[in-house]
């Protein structure tokens, strides 16, 4: 019956990726200069469709985002709930601005953010968005986010929602070097932050290096962060959960993608544990694995 209920499963999956391959086709086909503009969230996109070729598992933002008007489908809808009209948020790795323009309509225009995204393309197309929808309460950085002030290599990879400071272990990949800040120095004044987020791609543990101040001083701060297994080792994880801890903070919800087919299919599972309890999952161990945790300080 197992075996009979994994089978089932491929072919389910075998079967959304086939349609959701002919729709990509068919956008790609009446898009104009390799570009679509799509309403995302309340807000108009403009999304690349010039990748080469038609890879059945390719899961770009871009394609994510033309074929289902959303992506991160549990993070999103969490996000909505907490977000409050004022607030302050500190967007690290903001990528083409999927996060920053729900964010920029649901703290209206008494709240502020900063989104820093370290990459020159993506961070021209987030400030093309921002500029498309007429916003004014996005302020954009280009520079990357470090324990340190300086420079360091950037590697740039097939998918734009997947460059990082890790070196990918496999796979193409360009170099290019990118200044970095640290978190402490760049609000250091800008006052207080109410909210941060951060996809970095398995750079976690040294941008918090760098943000000391701002953890200790933001006595209500949330965070939403990324942990991607396949680019930290378990006891790097166990390292970032234990340090956050260290701040008071302690995970709200915890959102995990056990494999590819539950990515694909939309079927991740959001829970309730604690920071002590993540620390002894064995999740953790599996490169196939991804956790999308939101954090807020105990009182």
């Amino acid at each position: 019956m197992a075996e009979l209920s994994k089978s089932m499963k491929r072919m389910k999956l075998l079967f959304v990726l086939i349609i959701r391959t002919v729709r990509w086709f068919f956008i790609k086909l009446s898009s104009k200069n390799g570009e679509i503009i799509k309403e995302i969230k309340g807000s108009r996109m403009v999304l690349l469709t010039t990748k080469k070729g038609f890879d059945i598992k390719e899961d770009s933002i871009f394609k994510q985002l033309a074929l289902d008007g959303r992506r991160e489908f549990a993070a999103t809808k969490i996000i909505e709930q907490i977000m409050k009209p004022g607030y302050v948020i500190l967007e690290i790795g903001a990528n083409i601005g999927y996060y920053a323009l729900m964010e920029s309509r649901l703290v209206g225009k008494t709240g502020k953010i900063f989104a820093i995204e370290p990459e020159i393309d993506n961070f021209r197309l987030l400030n093309r968005n921002i500029e498309l929808n007429g916003i004014k309460n996005i302020e954009t950085f280009n520079f990357a986010i470090s324990d340190s002030g300086g420079e360091v290599p950037f590697y740039l990879t097939e998918n734009s929602n997947l460059h990082s400071m890790i070196k990918p272990k496999k796979g193409q990949y360009n170099t290019l070097m990118v200044k970095t800040k640290t978190v402490d120095d760049f609000l250091s004044n800008k006052g207080k932050i109410d909210y941060l987020r951060m996809d970095i791609e398995g750079y976690e543990y040294q941008a918090l290096k760098g943000m000391h101040r701002t953890l200790s001083e933001n006595k209500n701060l949330q965070l939403f962060i990324e942990l991607h297994c396949n680019l930290l080792r378990a006891e790097r994880s166990i390292e970032i959960l234990r340090k956050l801890k260290s701040y008071r903070f302690e995970i709200f919800v915890a959102i995990s993608r056990d494999n590819y087919i539950r990515s694909v299919l939309g079927e991740t599972k959001v829970e309730k544990l604690s920071i002590n309890q993540l620390c002894e999952d064995e999740r953790l161990l599996k490169s196939s694995n991804a956790f999308e945790i939101f954090f807020e300080k105990s009182k």
